[in-house]
């Protein structure tokens, strides 16, 4: 707290302004896409090393092998690899945003929009077709 004499020599005590925080600003697209970079990272991660297990032991085992193609053709299954496809085209999407804003270029607010509008545009895209070539050839 910080404290001020007043003009009768005695001590009055005033609150300290309070520090910004997430309740006072609303969410930039810039925030929210940066964030999202990093959940869709972690996401990857932990999909690409259950996915690795399973391949491995596929590999090591004919049951596992026909089970794990069974769950990966199943309507869940394809749920599923969908939602990695996704989840990897946005994060590539948004690597490539990161990429150019270290590199010290697009960095005004104007163009940061516009590339980030432009990358989820492209992530749209790149899932979308992904997820095509996933249901036709899986599905």
């Amino acid at each position: 707290m910080s404290e001020t004499k007043s003009s009768k020599d005695e001590t009055v005590v005033r609150p300290r302004p309070l520090s910004p925080h997430l309740q006072i600003y609303a969410p930039q697209l810039t925030s929210i896409t940066s964030i999202l970079h990093r959940v869709t990272g972690v996401a990857n991660t932990i999909g690409l090393v259950i996915l690795s297990a399973l391949l491995y032991g596929a590999a090591n085992n004919a049951d596992l092998y026909y089970c794990v193609t069974q769950f990966m053709t199943s309507t869940f299954g394809l749920v599923i690899l969908s939602g990695f496809a996704i989840s990897y085209s946005y994060h590539l999407c948004t690597g490539l945003r990161h990429f150019v804003f270290d590199a010290g270029a697009m960095m005004d607010l104007k163009n940061a929009y516009r590339l980030s509008y432009i990358l989820l545009s492209l992530a749209t895209l790149l899932s979308l077709f992904l997820i095509f070539k996933i249901w036709t050839v899986l599905g």
